[in-house]
């Protein structure tokens, strides 16, 4: 309680410049959101609402079943409501699907130094009549990790200076200084994820991610070449 009422009275503080408040509430907002992640507070809450929206959707099939156009409207409500995600799955799965990627890559190229062993057809045969038939894993959903780069590559690229920053920056570490560092750092976080939000709002181009990760990269240039020229007329 103590260190909120410091945190109050330093915002309320007069003297506190407008660029200082904002800091704090930003830093705040990020240890927030680290404490909420670790501890799946609002995901707790996300899991129970979803819940309940399904449990009226099945009390609600009982009252349309003779009414099949409203059955299958209800059946998209539901599918909708199924594949609602939290902010922290969207990240998990984006940081397992990466690892997976990377893990597919490594297998692959183990299996080529391998040795090549010849084996009876006989044996072959029945081997694949026993194996049962797996089919093929989708290929053409989107890696999260990939949106997010291919959108803010920019950022991505300036990342690593502003986490280290602290290192070589001595201004940074005062008590103000880390405060607009961390800021810093929760403002990029949130305006990446925002813009790869809205970059999933795009549909899949040909079944293929990669014409959405192209486009995400074309599109985030041509910010950049807009920012640089409206500055450089501030400028002038």
């Amino acid at each position: 309680m103590e260190v909120i009422k410091s945190v109050l009275e330093l915002i309320k503080d007069s003297s506190t410049s407008w660029g200082q408040k904002i800091s704090i509430f930003l830093t705040i907002v990020g240890l927030l959101i680290i404490v909420d992640f670790t501890l799946g507070i609002t995901y707790d809450f996300h899991l129970k609402n979803k819940i309940e929206k399904i449990e009226k959707i099945h009390r609600i099939k009982n009252l349309y079943l003779k009414d099949s156009i409203k059955i299958i409207q209800i059946k998209k409500l539901e599918n909708n409501i199924f594949e609602s995600k939290h902010y922290s799955e969207l990240i998990s799965n984006g940081i397992n699907s990466t690892y997976e990627n990377v893990k597919s890559i490594q297998l692959k190229t183990d299996s080529t130094d391998t040795t090549s062993v010849e084996i009876p057809k006989t044996d072959i045969e029945n081997l694949e009549n026993k194996l049962p038939v797996q089919t093929e894993e989708k290929s053409n959903e989107r890696n999260y990790i990939w949106m997010l780069i291919t959108s803010n590559y920019g950022l991505a690229i300036l990342a690593p200076f502003m986490i280290f920053l602290p290192l070589y920056d001595k201004s940074t570490r005062s008590t103000y200084g880390m405060f607009g560092w961390f800021a810093s750092l929760v403002a990029m976080s949130l305006y990446s994820i925002f813009i790869t939000w809205i970059a999933y709002k795009i549909p899949l181009i040909h079944d293929f991610p990669v014409y959405n990760y192209l486009l995400n990269g074309i599109i985030h240039t041509l910010f950049i070449v807009l920012g640089v020229s409206i500055s450089n007329k501030n400028k002038n």
